[in-house]
């Protein structure tokens, strides 16, 4: 297995996820870290439908986030929607 890709904006793409995600103060890694946890709890939000995870960073920040699969094969693509801090 070759690992998760992500499926970020340019930082510079107003409206793009980069920059949505960071003025939540979640930065790349962190989103990173809880998506590679194999202990995050997975879920499916309730308001898009879309699969999230809840977990800590190496910090022990507790963030949830949603995303969405691009490709489930090998390697695994995934687009960041949205995160915060719980």
């Amino acid at each position: 297995m070759d690992g998760f890709h992500y499926d970020w904006d340019d930082a510079e793409e107003l409206d793009g996820n980069t920059i949505h995600i960071e003025s939540a103060g979640v930065s790349q890694d962190e989103f990173q870290q809880v998506i590679e946890d194999p202990y995050a709890l997975e879920f499916v939000s309730r308001s898009s439908g879309r699969p999230g995870k809840r977990g800590r960073t190496h910090e022990g920040r507790t963030l949830i986030l949603i995303f969405e699969y691009l490709n489930l094969e090998d390697p695994t693509i995934i687009r960041p929607v949205t995160a915060w801090e719980e």
